[in-house]
């Protein structure tokens, strides 16, 4: 009998040695970190993160991409156009690209080395970590829903209005729920349970064993580009403007949270608060159990629209904002700033200025830049008061307040997400590119300032704009100042330079300007990395006095690397106001390019000048 017992104890330490080991082996990463899709990464981050590295795809005019990165092992996995990339962790180097044989806009799912990625030609496709296809699962329709994974079930939405799950042990289907409509949004799961919506503006809760349907709420908009998450005895989703949450036994809808433009990142939770952003371009934090809206950063004006979903940090929650601009901000202090980042900008986007030159309405203005008076949720380049998306009113068209219904494409309302893993961060950018990111790397270089100019208004509200030389910080003051053509000192004058730290990114709290050694005011806009002083003052007097004009930049990066730069022009005032360039037969005019960012409208106080957005909005609030 002490023989058998010790035989049975012996086989029990075997299998719980092999179970522990088998689990050390198991490798899983899913969108939302976790079954309940909360968007709190398990991995560690140390901030400020550096850039460490960039990927181009070789994809040629793919759609906008929406999934978002997966991370393995060793590789990440990129899901670009028709083609799932498998890149280096820790160097970005392409190991291997793998045809799908349709377009990806769904995030991929990793477990055991295995990457499950949904495509446009109506299957799931299984790839191994050397890029080789090891299966498929054919359904009857696009499949961009990312997926859950849970106990070797793998459950996604389709197109063809159905939610599978899926067997990987099998490769079988254990069971279909026809949902009615497309299924764009990831499952969650709680308490056997399945969570998930489609765009016919249902939720439904199935029982995970068999499919079959619980409940369903009708959420009140076809526009659900959100995945649910989960909050104790709360599901939480988007559903056109709105934040919903109900009740997970019921349905029954608890609260509803308004904002000024379409939610479509899904939300994040942690110690019963909600994190999310918005369309209106605001990020949000509301109280998970009630409704109640907690902060909003920016605390006044907006930023580019937030269109992919937060992830939680230890105390910093990060989000994407527009193309280029990735911010943080600190749970604990209802949103201070901690880090913000602007993504390099594309070399095929970068413009030489060369030359002096004027153009009505200054074309080739870049968009995003809010009008004078503009509310939050205005949409970029709005009318003054307008609104972007109205409360109530989905589709709202940009710069009109109009009844029409516009239709909202997927593929243009979702961005990829800012995804961390083990000490690194990785987000796939508008551009194609990947940027890749090493909490663990040096930054022993501050930032860097290029790309000056000096913009006044010539005759008839033209706006002249003149490429001004950089020089070194150390360098005597108006070294090249006679470089550049000389210039009339009639208010308004603007001077703007591309203020941008590649390694770590530029602490806007440390950013110092002088006009002449005086201290002055100065916009910093984060999202185009442009730093705007702008000469303005009132009186008969007004005008900037003749003489050279010496400005002087200092700042740091979020490391605390310090850098130094100046720029010099000239001021005649005997000169002129200069007049519009003669047509040349083209569309362009002499000295501009297309896509440069232009002046603001005007200093705050004074209306915007013709043809032209107003001021840029006042750096976000520290």
């Amino acid at each position: 009998m002490r023989l058998r017992l010790l035989l049975l104890l012996l086989v029990a330490v075997i299998s719980l040695s092999a179970t522990l080991a088998l689990a050390q082996d198991t490798y899983s990463y899913m969108s939302g970190y976790d079954v309940q899709h909360s968007g709190v990464s398990p991995y560690q981050l140390k901030f400020p993160p550096v850039l460490s590295w960039k990927f181009t795809s070789s994809e040629k005019n793919p759609d906008s991409p929406t999934g978002s990165i997966a991370i393995g092992r060793d590789l990440v996995y990129v899901p670009v156009g028709s083609t799932l990339y498998g890149l280096d962790r820790k160097t970005g180097a392409q190991r291997w690209k793998f045809p799908a044989g349709g377009k990806i806009f769904s995030t991929p799912t990793v477990y055991n080395d295995v990457v499950y990625v949904g495509t446009d030609n109506n299957q799931m496709v299984a790839v191994n970590n050397k890029g080789q296809r090891l299966g498929q699962f054919a359904t009857t329709g696009p499949i961009r829903s990312a997926s859950l994974l849970l106990d070797n079930v793998l459950y996604f939405g389709c197109d063809d209005g159905r939610v599978y799950a899926l067997d990987l042990q099998t490769n079988k289907l254990r069971w279909y729920f026809p949902a009615g409509g497309q299924v764009r949004v990831a499952p969650v799961y709680y308490r056997d349970r399945l969570y998930v919506a489609s765009n016919t503006g249902y939720l439904y809760a199935l029982n995970i064993t068999d499919g079959n349907q619980v409940w369903n709420t009708d959420l009140g908009s076809k526009y659900i580009f959100s995945s649910p998450v989960v909050e104790r005895r709360r599901v939480i989703i988007g559903a056109g403007n709105d934040l919903i949450a109900c009740d997970t036994d019921t349905g029954a809808i608890a609260w509803q949270f308004a904002t000024n433009g379409l939610v479509s990142g899904s939300a994040a939770v942690k110690d019963r608060l909600v994190y999310f952003g918005s369309k209106d371009g605001s990020l949000y934090c509301v109280n998970a159990g009630n409704g109640r809206g907690a902060w909003r950063y920016p605390k006044e004006g907006t930023l580019e629209p937030v269109l992919s979903s937060p992830v939680i940090q230890d105390n910093t929650v990060i989000f994407r904002t527009g193309p280029r601009l990735i911010v943080g901000l600190d749970t604990r202090s209802s949103g201070k700033l901690l880090w913000q980042y602007t993504l390099p900008q594309p070399p095929e986007k970068t413009k030489t200025h060369v030359g002096g030159g004027a153009t009505p309405g200054m074309p080739g203005m870049e968009p995003g830049m809010p009008g004078p008076g503009m509310e939050p949720g205005g949409a970029p380049g709005a009318m003054p008061g307008m609104q972007g998306g109205m409360p109530g009113e989905e589709g709202g068209r940009r710069g009109r307040r109009t009844q029409r219904v516009v239709e909202i494409k997927w593929e243009d309302s979702i961005d990829p997400n800012f995804v961390i893993g083990d000490n690194g961060a990785y987000v796939l950018g508008d551009d194609f590119v990947v940027y890749g990111f090493d909490s663990l790397a040096a930054d022993n270089s501050g930032p860097t300032v290029t790309d000056a100019l000096v913009d006044i208004r010539g005759r008839g509200g033209y706006q002249v704009r003149y490429p001004l030389l950089v020089d070194n910080g150390d360098a005597f003051p108006g070294r090249y100042a006679d470089v550049s053509e000389k210039v009339p000192g009639a208010p308004p004058i603007s001077v703007s330079a591309a203020l941008i730290d590649s390694g770590c990114g530029v602490d806007p709290s440390t950013i110092k300007v002088t006009l002449d050694e005086q201290p002055v005011e100065t916009t910093y806009d984060a999202r185009q990395g442009l730093l705007w002083y702008i000469y303005d003052p009132r009186g008969a007097a007004a005008a900037m006095r003749n003489g050279v004009r010496n400005l002087y930049i200092t700042a740091s990066d979020w490391a605390g690397n310090a850098s130094s730069a100046q720029m010099a022009f000239t001021v005649d005032n005997s000169l002129p106001p200069p007049s519009p360039p003669q047509p040349t037969g083209g569309m362009g005019m002499p000295g501009m390019e297309p896509g440069m960012p232009g002046m603001p409208g005007g200093a705050p106080g004074m209306p915007g000048m013709p043809g032209m957005p107003g001021m840029p909005p006042a750096p976000p609030p520290m």
